[in-house]
């Protein structure tokens, strides 16, 4: 079997590009709703939404305008006291009509972050997905109802996707996929996750799911993150026990294992127990690179219940295999401790733990500090963080310090109080505003396979195509064909679709084979060769016997056969046009002859009867004459000769070979018990009549009956008739009676039949 590699290089693929600028310029985060981390300034920085009424909600995203100004925010908490509270405004503060009933109870069961996912190819659309008692909604905001000023699109509001108890809200991420945006959330019921399609024609509510984590979902019940790449290519999820990596498959949604990358975490309860362990650890943020090649985690400790500093590490993705990217793990950043409130002072110096990673627009990573300090910024001492603040990577791409990680880069102003993660890495980031292209046109290929004498080839596809589908339904990487034709793939790479033609034109190997092998005496072996699968591909064979005679030669399109073959080794050279050639070899052996017997092989039958025949010692058989027989075809028959027969059967063993078995039936003419020995002629209806019953193939010649004094009383020829114990109309005498009757047998044999008969009244 040879392989042929689909390699593509005259094909130019194109990166796949977000139309999005500023959308994601300014982002939510902490505890007050209305705090952002703003990024068109110069440096970033940490600021205040004036017009954006706080309730100290943790839950909030924000979007903006291509050129980065706040086009509306959405916050959610759950309402204590019931009075209407908008939860959408727009940059100016005003609560968005439609959104004071949108279903949440964010701060009261559920932990969940509103994702916010543009409507592709509608600038003034916007899903919103928001949770309830674990479940998944989502209403549709439209920009442009009530002139401009927005709306919820009615109908399209607290629509159910997900039921209650059945997701973890906090592990929600959107993801750029192909011509769409896929909205991904972790079920917290089975190892699974759930994949909605958000595209120009809408929500597909139809969830994709994949089955797909190796952890319970118990593991991921507190303070994990789920985030994917930029480009969309890869998830990573964080929970107690690991770091999870998964391949995502953007044309599909569907979710594969890559692997864990650090198993080091461990949850704070020994299992089944209950019981508080004094150290323990857990990874809490995630965020990958601007070009999608390093993958940044959060671990936190406890350490005998105290806060140990939180560590942020670096894997490259860029490795040759799992058990290399395993390896990279790189510590790049040990946070540093704080100074907290010491009872009346100032003086309490603790670690802190490091929360959630963001990834901004300017193609740096922030992580949260996870700080807070009672001392001005400007007295903070140095080795120290200065409240909550953002640690940096100024050079993301680069692998391990390269990354050039500066602490505390962005700090809150002294106007602008916020609250970070202070507790375990709670930062309450938001997620972006993800952004996806219309599919470029499609890109074609058509390439021309040549093969010799190979019974199959193998087409392979690149193992980083996504979405793969072979014109007969088939998705995997390698396809074996074995025919000529043509044969069509179609599948995403870099989300750019691609439709490819394979012209296979081959001479498989030809056959040889035996058609009959020789019958003991006899030359009846015969050879064929030719192409198989009966393709008309025009060759020529030579065929030579052992001594490397010429026996043939022969110009042929499909196969060619040679008959009449003695037992022996025979050769024969097949050449195509093409120029491939080869050359085959086969062997006549010697058949042993079958012995077929036939029984039972002499036997006699009364005239009339039937008998079965039976064969043994070959596969198949054929009687003879057929004129009474049942069938002339099987192992069994029934035979009903009329008089002596010799009936043959030829049998045909599994190679061909013949034989003969007879059977010789005679034929039994005695006569049956016809004749009443006694009958009463009374007149009631029973035994009156004295006649010959059962006649079948005998002809009555004559039938008399004698009284005592050999005087004839009744005669007759005709089968239906018989003596009523008469003699010209007068009652005979109760006594014996003699009976004489002549019968003519179907060979024109004559015999006769004599007996007493009781005549009774």
């Amino acid at each position: 079997m040879k392989a042929y590699l689909v390699t593509l290089l005259l094909f130019l693929t194109l990166p796949f590009i977000s139309t999005a600028q500023g959308e994601n310029n300014i982002c939510n985060f902490g505890f007050q709703a209305n705090r952002v981390i703003n990024f068109n300034t110069p440096v970033p920085s940490v600021d205040e939404l004036v017009n954006i009424p706080t309730n100290q909600s943790h839950w909030a995203s924000t979007v903006c305008y291509p050129n980065g100004s706040l086009r509306f925010f959405v916050r959610f908490q759950y309402n204590f006291f019931g009075v209407p509270e908008f939860y959408v405004f727009d940059a100016a503060g005003n609560g968005i009509v439609g959104s004071e009933d949108l279903l949440t109870d964010a701060g009261l069961i559920d932990y969940s972050m509103p994702v916010v996912i543009p409507r592709p190819g509608n600038s003034d659309q916007f899903y919103i997905f928001h949770s309830v008692d674990y479940g998944l909604y989502y209403s549709l905001l439209d920009m442009s109802l009530n002139g401009g000023a927005g709306g919820m699109v009615p109908g399209e509001k607290n629509v159910q996707i997900a039921p209650p108890g059945s997701i973890f809200t906090r592990l929600i991420t959107p993801v750029r996929g192909c011509n769409g945006t896929w909205l991904v959330i972790r079920s917290q019921i089975a190892d699974e996750f759930y994949s909605y399609k958000v595209s120009a024609s809408g929500i597909d509510t139809h969830k994709i799911v994949s089955h797909s984590g190796a952890y319970p979902p118990g593991d991921y019940n507190y303070g994990g993150t789920l985030k994917a790449s930029p480009n969309g290519a890869y998830l990573s999820v964080t929970g107690w026990s690991a770091v999870e990596l998964f391949n995502f498959e953007r044309c599909s949604g569907k979710i594969k294992l890559t692997g864990s990358l650090d198993t080091t975490g461990n949850p704070p309860l020994f299992p089944g127990a209950g019981t508080v362990l004094p150290s323990h650890s857990r990874f809490t943020g995630v965020g990958f690179s601007p070009d999608n090649t390093k993958l940044y985690v959060t671990k936190n400790r406890n350490i005998n219940f105290m806060i140990a500093p939180g560590e942020l590490f670096q894997f490259d993705l860029n490795q040759p295999n799992f058990s290399a990217l395993v390896a990279s793990r790189t510590l790049i950043i040990a946070n540093q401790p704080s100074i907290f409130p010491n009872l009346a002072t100032c003086d309490l110096v603790g670690e802190n733990p490091l929360g959630q990673i963001k990834t901004g627009p300017d193609n740096k990573v922030y992580i949260d500090n996870g700080s807070y300090t009672c001392l001005d910024t400007a007295f903070v001492p140095l080795g120290y963080n200065p409240g909550p603040a953002f640690h940096v990577l100024d050079n993301p791409n680069a692998a391990g310090l390269a990354c050039l990680p500066v602490l505390n880069r962005i700090k809150s102003p002294l106007s602008v109080e916020f609250y970070m993660s202070g507790d375990g890495g709670e930062s309450y980031l938001q997620n972006d505003i993800v952004y996806t292209n219309p599919l470029p046109d499609t890109l074609f290929g058509r390439h021309i396979v040549p093969a010799c004498f190979s019974d199959s080839l193998i087409l392979a596809v690149d193992q980083d195509k996504e979405c793969l589908l072979w014109d007969n339904g088939s998705r995997e990487y390698n396809r074996v064909v074995y025919e000529n034709g043509k044969y069509a793939v179609t599948y995403f790479k870099d989300c750019v679709y691609h439709s490819d033609t394979f012209l296979v034109s081959f001479v498989a190997t030809p056959f040889l084979t035996v058609i009959n092998q020789s019958c003991a005496g006899t030359n009846t072996g015969s050879i064929a060769a030719g192409n198989l699968n009966g393709e008309s591909v025009p060759f020529n064979a030579i065929w030579y016997d052992a001594a490397g005679a010429t026996l043939k030669n022969s110009s042929q399109n499909i196969a060619d056969t040679i008959n009449g073959l003695a037992t022996g080794t025979y050769t024969v050279k097949l050449t195509y046009q093409s120029g491939c050639d080869i050359t085959l070899f086969a062997t006549i052996s010697s058949y042993p002859a079958p012995v077929v017997s036939a029984s039972p092989a002499d036997t006699t039958i009364r005239y009339g009867d039937s008998i079965p025949l039976q064969a043994a010692g070959a596969l198949l058989y054929v009687w003879s004459p057929a004129t009474f027989l049942d069938t002339v075809i099987g192992a069994l028959v029934w035979a009903a000769p009329l008089q002596p027969t010799i009936i043959t059967v030829l049998g045909i063993d599994e190679n061909g070979c013949g034989d003969t078995g007879i059977v010789s039936i005679d034929i039994d003419y005695t006569m049956p018990s016809m004749v009443p020995n006694a009958f009463s002629p009374n007149g009631d209806g029973l035994n009156d009549i004295f006649k010959i019953e059962g006649i079948s193939y005998q002809r009555i010649k004559q039938f008399w009956v004698f009284n005592r004094f050999g005087q004839c009383v009744f005669s007759t020829s005709d089968p239906t008739k018989g003596w009523n114990g008469t003699q010209n109309n007068n009652p005979c005498d109760v006594g014996t009676y003699h009976y004489l009757i002549e019968l003519e047998l179907p060979d024109r044999s004559s015999k006769t039949y004599k007996g007493d008969v009781l005549l009774i009244r």
